[in-house]
């Protein structure tokens, strides 16, 4: 089987800025992507021709504004469809669902006319996957200020959002789920260090935005795209969400984050 070759994966704990990261490299010429229409109707691999929109010298500035343009997608449901149980972190996949996804990703690549495929995952490594379908991958961690992640795990009431109320839990309870669950993320990237990987940072992100994508596109070793970190400057990045956690959190929480965190 034919395996995708030095695919970019985004990864990291989740709220750490990984969408952000994945829908400004998804405006490079060189890359494909499976796209929000196409995460949601996973069999029609054909719509990935109106990707190249978003990327057009012309016109891509003005698609991506329109909320129905297409975006690259995190796909969960898109890597489920193919992959059974892959939202259960499985240990392992069948060599024949394995080689259908690789045979769809290339037809992306048909279809959107570029040549190197970028993807978003977060929470668990999912290393017997990325090791099964791509060869000598990169992978893109992005970390952020764990208070600020936790913030807004507990803000959107992550995990809990239907059946799984929260309800009989103090916020204490919660806080200390969340920070366990951020550690034990980043004890999952070690295995990804087997691949091409690097660690970059949320906050260069948003306070040195082109500084930092020049420093990205070298580690993937990208060919320079003019039009592309033209178009990092037209994105609007809050640099003030990077502090939201103070209204959220007591000092007395805060400390305890922190305690947690050691």
């Amino acid at each position: 089987m034919t395996k995708i070759k030095n695919a970019i994966i985004i990864h990291g704990p989740g709220k750490s800025g990984t969408t952000l990261i994945n829908n400004i490299l998804g405006t490079h010429k060189d890359l494909y992507w499976i796209s929000t229409y196409l995460n949601k109707f996973p069999k029609i691999p054909a719509l990935s021709l109106f990707n190249g929109l978003t990327q057009n010298n012309l016109i891509g500035e003005k698609i991506r504004r329109l909320d129905k343009s297409p975006k690259p997608a995190e796909a969960y449901n898109f890597w489920s469809t193919y992959l059974k149980d892959f939202r259960f972190n499985d240990s392992k996949f069948s060599k024949t669902d394995i080689q259908n996804t690789a045979k769809v990703i290339n037809k992306i690549k048909h279809f959107q006319n570029r040549n190197r495929f970028l993807t978003k995952i977060t929470g668990p490594s999912r290393y017997n996957f990325i090791d099964e379908l791509f060869e000598e991958p990169y992978i893109v961690w992005l970390d952020r200020d764990p208070r600020a992640i936790i913030s807004s795990y507990f803000t959107s009431n992550w995990r809990y959002k239907n059946s799984n109320s929260p309800s009989g839990k103090s916020r204490k309870e919660v806080i200390k789920e969340y920070v366990e669950y951020y550690k034990w993320l980043h004890i999952e990237k070690e295995c990804l260090k087997e691949f091409n990987f690097r660690l970059f940072n949320y906050e260069h992100l948003v306070n040195e935005p082109k500084e930092f994508f020049e420093d990205l596109c070298e580690f993937l070793k990208l060919e320079r795209d003019n039009s592309f970190f033209q178009s990092i400057e037209d994105w609007k990045l809050d640099r003030s969400k990077n502090e939201k956690f103070r209204k959220v959190f007591s000092k007395k929480e805060l400390m305890y984050i922190e305690e947690l965190l050691k």
